[in-house]
């Protein structure tokens, strides 16, 4: 089921949201999911809801009334789960939430089997036919499965019975400056091989438009980029800033005459596509993930399976308008269009 539009009033409702243990809401840097439940707790408070977080002990979002931390702060270790799973039967016990949106592991339902409120769970990773099935057949009509992507779902017992929302971004941060001159392309995104930077680094020689590149160099891929990556960097066709804030990031979107998304995997949802679009920058990108999802060819970017099909379209760039990216963004990814889109599902 995918919901289309957007309701105008809601209902008043608790909400308890739960994130994965590992990262606080908002993160200190990377952390995207992290981040859509920091501003989805925002578009639920707009609505005048009342707004609970359970994640990261560490968390301080202001986008939600009252915090709990989990104890357990591995997603993947069997004793941290079982502890997680009492701590959301108990946080559930002292809230009474009307609703849970949860972001984090199916397991942990298992401690609020008789939960008598609406419950979301939210996937952004690959997902188990096995332990989906398992969880409807214990929590049963309550539970209702949504993905960020439709191309997650495909191959899943009963596709159809998923609902499809995408991620949001905050477009009020990321703003269109029309003053601003558009000179470059632009890959933002961790620098390791399945983000597709050695792609970006091609498509900007063999196009002869220069490139900067932003992002994080986690500890395991340092050796990639001192040994794959950084040989290209001439600091003038080809250049590297390192991580970038929202600020900067807006500066930087602002300036690309296109986003680069070249990923070299099945991505679930590129929030990056969507904050490059807010900025009016069409996004040039691979056929991999929600890349079809999100780009539509010759309207807000370039979609083709290889480079050679992104190059020969690159003067149909002309004929798209930074407005017309602008706008998409607003209508498809804006908080309130997808926090609507969720307030939708609770309330069904």
């Amino acid at each position: 089921m995918e919901i289309v539009g957007s309701i105008e009033a809601f209902a008043q409702m608790k909400i308890l949201i739960t994130a994965d243990p590992e990262v606080p809401v908002p993160p200190e840097l990377y952390g995207g999911i992290e981040r859509v439940i920091d501003q989805l707790g925002q578009g639920y408070q707009a609505q005048g809801h009342e707004t609970i977080l359970l994640a990261n002990a560490d968390s301080n979002s202001s986008n939600f009334e009252r915090i709990h931390g989990w104890p357990g702060t591995q997603s993947k270790n069997r004793l941290d789960i079982l502890r997680n799973m009492r701590q959301l039967n108990r946080v559930v016990r002292q809230e009474k939430p009307d609703a849970i949106h949860s972001f984090s592991r199916i397991a942990y339902l298992m401690g609020i089997v008789n939960f008598k409120g609406r419950i979301i769970q939210t996937y952004q990773r690959k997902i188990s036919n096995r332990t989906t099935s398992w969880a409807r057949k214990i929590l049963g009509d309550k539970l209702h499965l949504s993905a960020c992507g439709k191309h997650m779902v495909r191959t899943l017992n009963n596709p159809s019975e998923w609902t499809i929302v995408p991620n949001c971004s905050d477009t009020s941060k990321l703003e269109l400056q029309k003053s601003s001159a558009r000179t470059h392309l632009v890959f933002l995104g961790r620098i390791e091989p399945i983000k597709g930077i050695k792609e970006a680094i091609d498509f900007s020689r063999q196009s002869n438009i220069p490139l900067i590149i932003a992002g994080n160099i986690e500890a395991e891929w340092k050796g990639y980029f001192k040994n794959e990556i950084k040989p290209s960097i001439d600091g003038d066709h080809i250049q590297y800033i390192g991580p970038v804030n929202d600020e900067e990031k807006n500066k930087l979107l602002n300036r690309a005459i296109a986003f680069l998304m070249l990923i070299r995997w099945e991505e679930p949802f590129g929030i990056v596509m969507a904050e490059a679009l807010a900025c009016g920058a069409p996004v040039i990108a691979l056929n991999r993930g929600s890349v079809p999802e999100v780009v539509q060819h010759g309207v807000n970017g370039l979609r083709g399976d290889n480079l050679e099909e992104l190059l020969e379209a690159l003067p149909l760039l002309n004929s798209i308008s930074a407005d017309a990216c602008r706008e998409d963004a607003l209508r498809r990814f804006s908080i309130s269009a997808v926090s609507n889109q969720y307030l939708q599902l609770l309330q069904q």
